[in-house]
C-alpha cells in the first residue's frame, strides 16, 4: 500500500494572465519533513506556496494535502489542515497581538460557542513560542516588521495545523531573531508538523531544512539534500553569479558565499 504523502505534486501547470507561468513541477514531501524552496525573485515560489494552500488553482496537474484537493474541501475544513505565514498579512483594523493570535484558533471553534481554555492555552503556548506575550496587548500596527512577522507566526502556531507553508519567514529579522525563529521552526518539526518553507536566506535554509528545491524562471531546477543542493555549479547556473561553498564547522552543512 503507497504511504500517504503531507504534499504530493504532480505535473503542475499555472499561468497567470501577465504570462509567468510554473510549468512541470513535480515533489512530494514526508510528513514531519522541513522542505525548503529556494531560486531568485521571481522565480515563482511564493506562487507554488499559494496554490498549496488553495488560494490559486492550478490550470492543470495534482495537487495533494494528505490526500486532500485545497480547492475541493472546505475553506473552514482545510483551515484545519494546512496555514500559510505570509508576507502579506494586512488586518484592515488595527487588532492587538492577541486578538491576532487568536484567529488562528477560529477554525477549530464551532459558531456562537466562543473560545475555550483550551485555546486561550494553545494562545499563550504560542505567544510564549516565539517570545511575543510581552507585548501581546499591543495592537500590530505599532510593532516594527520583525515583531509583527513573529505575531503572524505565531497565529499560525496557534492554528495548529498538520502542514506549515512559510514565505520568508526570516525576512525583516536580526541575528537574535532568526535565531529564535529557526529554534521554534525545529520544535514544530519536532512534534510533528510539516513544514514548506521559501527562503530568501540560502544559509537559513541550509541550516534548518532536511531537503530543498531550487527554482528558477517557474521550474525546479533540482531537489536534494543540502548537500547536493548548494553546488557552486547550481547556484551558479540559478541565481547567474559565482559563488564559494564552504562547510559549517559545527553543522557540516553547506553554506553559500558570493565570489
Amino acid at each position: 500500500m503507497c504511504e500517504l504523502k503531507a504534499v504530493k505534486v504532480e505535473n503542475l501547470y499555472f499561468r497567470y494572465r501577465t504570462g509567468f507561468s510554473l510549468e512541470n513541477i513535480e515533489f512530494s514531501v514526508e510528513e514531519g519533513e522541513f522542505f525548503g524552496i529556494i531560486g531568485p525573485n521571481g522565480s515563482g515560489k511564493t506562487t507554488l506556496l499559494k496554490i498549496l494552500s488553495g488560494l490559486l488553482k492550478p490550470q492543470k496537474g495534482t495537487v495533494l494535502l494528505f490526500g486532500k484537493v485545497p480547492w475541493e474541501v472546505s475553506r473552514k475544513e482545510m483551515a484545519k489542515t494546512v496555514t500559510l505565514v505570509s508576507q502579506d498579512f494586512f488586518p484592515s483594523y488595527d487588532f492587538t497581538v492577541k486578538e491576532i493570535v487568536e484567529m488562528g484558533r477560529l477554525p477549530h471553534q464551532r459558531l456562537l460557542n466562543g473560545a475555550s481554555k483550551r485555546d486561550e492555552e494553545i494562545v499563550l503556548k504560542s505567544l510564549e513560542l516565539t517570545d511575543t506575550l510581552k507585548f501581546s496587548s499591543r495592537t500590530f500596527w505599532t510593532l516594527s516588521a520583525g515583531e509583527r512577522r513573529k505575531v503572524v507566526l505565531s497565529k499560525a502556531i496557534a492554528q495548529d495545523t498538520k502542514i506549515l507553508l512559510v514565505d520568508e519567514l526570516t525576512a525583516h529579522l536580526d541575528y537574535s531573531n532568526v535565531s529564535l525563529v529557526g529554534n521554534v521552526m525545529r520544535k514544530l518539526k519536532e512534534s510533528g508538523k510539516t513544514i514548506v518553507a521559501v527562503f530568501h536566506d540560502i544559509n537559513v535554509a541550509s541550516l534548518l531544512c532536511d531537503r530543498l528545491a531550487v527554482m528558477k524562471n517557474g521550474r525546479i531546477i533540482k531537489i536534494g539534500a543540502p548537500t547536493e543542493v548548494l553546488d557552486e555549479g547550481v547556484l551558479r547556473s540559478v541565481f547567474e553569479t559565482e559563488f564559494v561553498v564552504l562547510t559549517h564547522p559545527v553543522t557540516k552543512k553547506p553554506l553559500a558565499f558570493l565570489k
